[in-house]
């Protein structure tokens, strides 16, 4: 049997101290190894993730930022519109004539509009009214106008004046506007009876609307006066009958 070789003694040097060996690593220690090879493990594969993910998210914004390339075709289009041919000229109308202005239609009269139909009673004593006019005192002017088979009979009341002679004057002025009144209404009459009244105190001091004036005129009488001559001073004159209040003679 062949001898296996024996390994040389190597003789220890002198008065060198002798290195003790040191101890086998404790356990603890395998167990770091491995919680720092999986921190770096994590940390490799948290750096691809990243990689993957910047390279995504770079994609959209490559192609937004490729768009304006795509609109700038049309711009440049638009800078440079085709040159068109004007367009050939028309022929201008000949002017037509004017036609000459006419004369507008002159303007016709128009008709006045129709005054109401009066009945004959209710016409002489708008007539009657229009000629004596308003009152200056409290009282009705024209009292009553009435038409008894022909017998036309009028109470009027007498105005105030500043003076008693110019409230005579007044008293005769209203008898003969009275008279003309009917007389140029063309109202149908035998005769006119006309009463006058006007205020007086009498002896105990009252005062009282009297009766002062009364005229009678026949138709044949009427007729015969020219109105553009007459004076008024004259209507008691002139009556058929006539009743005048002492205080209403004029002196």
């Amino acid at each position: 049997m062949a001898r296996k070789p024996q390994k040389p003694v190597i003789p220890a040097a002198p008065d060198s101290p002798v290195t003790p060996t040191p101890p086998p690593p404790p356990k603890k220690r395998s167990r770091l190894i491995y919680i720092i090879g999986a921190i770096v493990l994590l940390f490799i594969c948290g750096s691809i993730i990243n990689l993957f993910t910047d390279d995504a998210a770079d994609e959209p914004t490559a192609e937004v930022a490729d768009q304006p390339a795509a609109t700038d075709e049309p711009a440049e289009e638009a800078q440079a519109p085709e040159a068109t041919e004007p367009p050939a000229p028309t022929d201008t109308p000949e002017p037509t004539n004017t036609p000459e202005p006419t004369n507008p239609p002159e303007p016709t009269d128009t008709p006045a509009p129709p005054t109401p139909t009066l009945e004959p009673g209710e016409a002489l004593r708008a007539a009657v009214a229009e000629a004596l006019g308003d009152s200056n005192r409290e009282v009705e002017r024209l009292v009553r106008v009435e038409d008894e088979n022909g017998r036309i009979e009028v109470d009027w009341a007498i105005n105030d004046n500043l003076t008693e002679n110019l409230t005579q004057a007044g008293a005769q002025l209203d008898a003969t506007e009275i008279l003309r009144a009917v007389a140029e209404s063309g109202y149908d009459f035998d005769f006119v009876l006309m009463r006058g009244t006007f205020p007086l105190v009498d002896q105990l001091g009252n005062v009282k609307e009297t009766k002062v004036v009364e005229l009678f005129f026949s138709r044949q009488l009427v007729d015969q006066i020219n109105w553009d001559n007459f004076l008024h001073a004259n209507i008691y004159d002139v009556a058929d009958s006539a009743e005048i209040h002492p205080t209403f003679v004029r002196q």
